[in-house]
């Protein structure tokens, strides 16, 4: 019912009354909409002004959800009163079951009310209050605004199992298990065993489901002897073999020959002992030591889940005692490719649902627990695992991409005793995949820290840690691991959010928004109302993650909305990427297979993403491309230490030296004046090289490796005037490259002067420096060497097209 907004619960002469916090006047209390037992309900005043219901209550729900439910998020005050005593001074001890839940804000106005409120926290609660000191409870079901809570609770475990068991058929597809029971592994996963088998009883109502495999069963046709009268059917043929014992009384005829007054006559019957019906009856007492297991290890009386193992134990047991079952033997070995099982109505749901309790013994996940145990159900948790299930799932799908097993520390999946699922909340987790020319690394809870940050030009955020949900990490597949690409910021990354709470894009974006209510949003952001869970704050955190986190080229709100077609993208360019935006994307009917349309547009979007890494003729690329020089080459007040970056041994700075400079470093012999020159002054912190950096506002482009150069070589000739390497003189002597500084004109004067002469004077040149900024290169280990023009070798077309003054990176061909 819309509208409803507010409750009275009533025990003996105590009312309990619950209603939205601020909003008692706005609730018709004089007009009762309906009753229920104890519970009467009442709607908001003005029927019309909204369409909202701040409570909700249906006794229509078959997966064991409370039919009194509030909402997440919304602050509700609960007063109590006493008819028989309305002047009664004493506490009621008003407090929650689970008050020490961080996810719970309470307020106690005074001591006949409280103010609560849940964030971030879906499931059952219970508000606890006394009567004559009895301990009384008004239990709830604290559920999402507007999303199918049951529902969407149902088909997460129902896919999650799925994929669980797809994973285990994956890795390893036997014809047949050799089972036996673990009773002490079956009481430690009862309860998740149970909340598949629940599902499975409601959903697919197992009478029904035995009451169709009774109507077409699966048969033999067998051969059985009896004994009849000499002559009355043909002998079997065992009579033959071994007449004595397929022949009874036997007489002496007249004839001389003793004769059988009875003997075994062959009869075909059909019977149900097929490995189907043994499969079905061992299936059927699995699931009642599961019931069994449940009302023995569920240390709650009032438990719903022991109320409803108590009524699926009596239909199992009702299905057992059944005379379909009498001639049905024990099962001994699990026919896992049997067609019946698979195909037929009612033996394959059974088996189905068997697959799915039995993924518990099979399969080893540490973070089932904090979906699966205690009455609460985490349904934004199970989302944002079976999110994680689905996109793997669909990147294995991209064609020519393949999951690679990986036994690290993080890695999702571990083949060790068995398979172990390394999902859990808080904890990094990665599956690998590639592809013919790239790799791929999904992760879940990646966090980027600044302490990553500081330790690499290409990883961690600049600001504070963030941890997206998942992180698709992208890079060539020449590269042996992820960290290795890093180191050349040769990786992209792409970011993904899980947001349960989020129903349609209306609450992500609205273009149609006017500047009052813009302003009316950003103001809701600064409170605490919102909380970060709805509407423009994820679309704000998105942007973050872009600016934040480096080589991040896009960010995506994953949310359970059935209004996907191609998603809500927003880009920088006319590209793909780099960009924002959200996707649509839930569980449908995981027994049709294949993609939903939400799955089919995230699998998409990736596999553009996954092509467009790969184009480095798109903008993002060139920006990439400029981006990575800029990080690799020094700022004013950072220098490039050579021994603190990567450097490649095989890669040369050719640097072009201005004649004035060079023959005061000849005069000086601080270089060698020949190969054979061993006598020249070594200064202990080296010589320098110098430059263009900014001249006029014009910054001078550089080659992408410049950075990666370990060693220098230097020329006279004029690079604006000769064009070819081929043409370049080249000096007798190389050096190592020590550091790389970016300085002003002033400072490198005055850098130039610590370089002393003789008489204690540094180089001074005899006209002012034209440029406003200069790369400075310490040089230093400086040896002589006889290298022609002929033994250098360009790395790239693109060397030449550089500014004509910027040094050139080459190899050396000896």
């Amino acid at each position: 019912m819309k509208n409803l907004a507010g409750f009275i619960y009533h025990y003996n002469s105590l009312s309990l009354k619950l209603f939205p916090a601020g909003m008692h006047n706005e609730i018709d209390w004089n007009n009762i909409a309906f009753s229920d037992g104890n519970f009467d309900f009442y709607l908001l005043r003005d029927s019309g002004a909204s369409e909202k219901s701040y409570v909700e209550y249906s006794t229509d729900s078959d997966y064991n959800i409370n039919p009194l439910r509030l909402k997440e998020t919304v602050r509700y005050k609960c007063q109590i009163s006493d008819s028989d005593n309305p002047d009664k001074k004493e506490n009621y001890k008003l407090h929650f079951k689970n008050e020490s839940n961080k996810f719970l804000k309470t307020e106690k106005d005074d001591e006949k009310s409280i103010v609560f409120q849940f964030i971030n926290y879906l499931g059952k609660s219970e508000l606890c209050f006394e009567s004559d000191n009895k301990p009384l409870s008004l239990s709830f079901e604290v559920v999402p605004d507007k999303i199918s809570y049951e529902s969407d609770y149902v088909n997460l475990t129902q896919a999650i199992a799925e994929e669980c068991s797809a994973l285990l058929l994956e890795y390893s597809s036997p014809t047949s298990l050799t089972f036996s029971q673990d009773a002490e592994k079956q009481q430690k996963t009862a309860l998740e065993q149970f909340i598949f088998l629940r599902q499975f009883c409601y959903a697919d109502n197992i009478e029904s489901l035995f009451a169709s495999i009774k109507s077409n069963p699966d048969r033999i046709l067998i051969e059985e002897d009896e004994f009849k009268p000499f002559g009355q059917g043909a002998p079997s043929k065992r009579f033959f073999t071994n007449p004595l014992s397929y022949g009874r009384n036997w007489n002496d005829s007249s004839s001389g020959f003793y004769l059988p007054f009875e003997i075994a006559v062959t009869h075909k019957c059909e019977s149900l002992d097929t490995p189907a019906n043994r499969f079905l009856k061992f299936a059927l007492n699995v699931f009642l030591e599961i019931c069994e297991n449940i009302i023995t290890y569920v240390n709650e009386p009032n438990s719903f889940y022991v109320a409803e193992a108590g009524e699926i134990k009596t239909r199992i047991e009702n299905i057992l005692q059944d005379s379909f079952f009498d001639d049905v033997q024990e099962l001994t070995l699990i026919p896992v490719n049997n067609q019946v099982l698979e195909k037929r109505e009612g033996y394959s749901q059974i088996f189905n649902a068997f697959s799915m309790v039995d993924l518990a013994l099979q399969l080893d996940w540490k973070g089932k627990e904090e979906i699966y145990s205690g009455e609460s159900k985490n349904t934004a948790l199970l989302y944002e695992y079976w999110l994680f299930f689905e996109l793997r799932k669909i990147i294995s799908k991209i064609d020519g991409c393949l999951p690679v097993l990986q036994n690290g520390e993080d890695a999702f999946i571990k083949e060790n005793d068995g398979l172990t699922i390394s999902l859990c909340q808080d904890k990094k987790s990665v599956q690998h995949f590639e592809t013919e020319n790239q790799k791929i690394d999904l992760y879940y809870n990646r966090t980027f820290s600044h302490k990553n940050f500081e330790k690499s030009k290409y990883e961690g955020s600049y600001s504070r840690p963030f941890r997206p949900d998942y992180t698709v990490a992208i890079y060539p597949k020449t590269y042996a691991d992820e960290d290795k690409a890093v180191e050349d910021g040769a990786v992209s990354y792409i970011h993904f959010d899980a947001k349960y709470r989020l129903e349609d894009l209306s609450q992500f974006i609205n273009k149609e928004e006017s500047e009052a209510e813009i302003n009316k949003e950003i103001s809701e952001e600064k409170g605490e109302s919102v909380m970060n869970t709805y509407r423009r704050g994820d679309l704000l955190k998105m942007h973050t993650y872009n600016d934040a986190i480096r080589r991040t080229v896009g960010s995506y709100v994953l949310y359970p909305g059935s209004d996907n077609k191609d998603g809500k993208r927003f880009s920088v360019y006319e590209e793909i990427l780099p960009g924002v935006g959200a996707f649509a994307i839930r569980p449908s009917d995981v027994t049709k297979r294949e993609l939903n349309a939400g799955e089919k547009a995230v699998q998409d979007f990736i596999k553009e993403i996954v092509a467009f890494n790969a184009n480095p003729a798109s903008r993002n690329a060139r920006a990439d491309y400029f981006d990575r020089m800029i990080a690799e080459t020094p700022s004013e007040n950072r220098p490039v230490d050579s021994d603190s970056k990567k450097t490649d041994s095989n890669l040369y700075m050719l640097g072009f030296i201005r004649n004035e400079y060079y023959d005061w470093l000849k005069n000086e012999h601080l270089v060698p004046s020949s190969a054979e020159d061993s006598n020249f002054l070594r200064l202990e912190n080296g010589i320098y090289f110098y430059y263009h950096a900014i001249r006029d506002g014009y910054v001078y482009p550089l080659h992408k490796d410049i950075a990666r150069a370990k060693y220098f070589l230097a020329s006279r000739t004029d690079f604006g005037i000769h064009k070819k390497i081929s043409e370049y003189v080249i000096e007798p002597w190389t050096a190592e490259i020590a550091s790389t500084e970016l300085v002003s004109s002033e400072t490198l004067a005055s850098r130039l002067q610590e370089m002393k002469d003789k008489t204690g004077k540094g180089y001074e040149p005899k006209e002012a420096f034209k440029a406003q900024f200069y790369y400075l290169v310490r040089l230093k280990n400086i040896q002589t060497a006889d290298i022609s023009s002929s033994e250098i070798k360009v790395i790239d077309s693109g060397n030449l097209a550089i500014s004509p003054y910027s040094p050139k990176i080459v190899k050396v061909e000896k």
